[in-house]
């Protein structure tokens, strides 16, 4: 019996064939178009982002239990991972501290030169100086003063970081001079004015807590005035009577006419004129 003639397979639906090369994809056929590569981070971007989270992770645990109360096996243990992994980031506890301490350093140069360079006098100078740190100390655990206990660094990591801060000093100190030099400062010892402002700067990683209340806008805007209210002269700025009340988009300086919630002043009018006495004629009951 003659067999039937083979069947000619029938060509594939358009949709099941492949498209020609000219039809490809415009991502595909454009050599230029990003490859997957380049929407991911690079190797050393990763790298960054991950010394980042070990720097924030130490930072904690130095300012909640010292240097010596906390270990690599405690911070090790926070971020999931092991003491090798760590050691390609850091050799040591030590190397950590040394280099919170020089980010910590950073951040107080760049908000003294941001305060120089808009700084219209001395007083306005050392209270945009404040402003600008507090808002880094507040926006990262990384950007904060931590105490130099001895002994915790290596003899010439602390002779770096020591020289450092006593720079930073005698530079506020010198702001404080020109304020009192240009009239916008009232004759105070500027050795003083500057250990009350950098102890009470360095207290508030102490107490802050992001999301807790405050924001970090609201605690740098409110520092800055009470210390340019401190030292002034010619006090301009509003003292915060309600800190929690102050509005994200108002900036530092506030303008003259500050938001009633924020002006100490035109909050004590405000009591007055409601027939009670005013804040700064009586004193405030605690709450």
């Amino acid at each position: 019996m003659p067999r039937a003639p083979a069947r000619r397979p029938r060509p594939a639906p358009a949709l099941d064939r492949a498209p020609p090369a000219s039809a490809a994809s415009p991502a595909l056929a454009d050599p230029a178009a990003p490859a997957w590569s380049d929407r991911l981070p690079s190797a050393q971007r990763q790298r960054e982002l991950k010394e980042e989270v070990l720097l924030e992770c130490a930072a904690r645990w130095f300012a909640r239990h010292g240097y010596h109360g906390a270990s690599l096996a405690d911070i090790t243990q926070e971020l999931g991972v092991t003491k090798p992994a760590i050691y390609h980031y850091a050799r040591s506890k030590s190397e950590l501290l040394y280099r919170l301490h020089q980010r910590s350093l950073a951040a107080a140069k760049q908000a003294r030169d941001d305060a120089v360079r808009e700084g219209r006098d001395g007083a306005e100078r050392l209270a945009r100086l404040v402003h600008h740190f507090v808002l880094q100390m507040t926006a990262s655990p990384v950007n904060t003063f931590l105490l130099l206990e001895p002994g915790t660094l290596e003899p010439a990591q602390a002779a770096v970081i020591t020289e450092e801060r006593r720079w930073l000093e005698r530079d506020m100190r010198a702001l404080v001079q020109q304020g009192i030099a240009d009239g916008s400062m009232v004759a105070c010892d500027p050795k003083l004015v500057t250990f009350i402002v950098v102890g009470a700067q360095n207290w508030i990683r102490s107490w802050y807590r992001p999301g807790a209340g405050w924001s970090g806008h609201q605690v740098a805007c409110g520092f800055a005035c009470m210390v340019h209210r401190m030292v002034a002269a010619t006090p301009a700025l509003p003292v915060p009577t309600d800190l929690q009340a102050w509005p994200a988009d108002v900036p530092f300086p506030p303008p003259a006419q500050a938001p009633s919630s924020a002006s100490g002043g035109a909050a004590a009018e405000e009591v007055a004129e409601a027939g009670e006495p005013a804040p700064a004629r009586a004193p405030r009951r605690r709450r």
